[in-house]
């Protein structure tokens, strides 16, 4: 698990799971995605429409592309860490470009 203030993030062999912290009274975490290895396709880094922030998308079976996080919730090792850790638990299926993280040419709502 990868936690900071706001994010908490879960990859196992089965899945990928985003919980957010709660807003308000409410304490602990809420799930922000849960998603199974076998749906998606990739992971991006990409911004959204006229948004200039940079996060990460899971690319899944469907229409839509889901948000996983902004860029800037963690920091480049935690990157790192995590993109190790899917690559293992995808026995590589699921590769991050790292560079785009800096750098997103591309998908831009793909």
């Amino acid at each position: 698990m990868i936690a900071t203030q706001q994010l908490r993030i879960t990859v196992d062999r089965d899945r990928l799971v985003v919980e957010r912290r709660a807003v308000g009274t409410s304490a602990g975490w809420t799930e922000h995605l849960a998603v199974a290895w076998p749906q998606v396709h990739a992971l991006v880094f990409d911004t959204q429409g006229l948004d200039p922030v940079v996060s990460l998308f899971a690319l899944v079976d469907g229409p839509q592309r889901r948000y996983v996080a902004d860029a800037n919730h963690l920091s480049r090792p935690q990157w790192s860490t995590f993109a190790t850790v899917v690559a293992d638990c995808t026995d590589g299926r699921v590769a991050i470009d790292l560079d785009r993280r800096d750098d997103p040419q591309g998908l831009r709502d793909g």
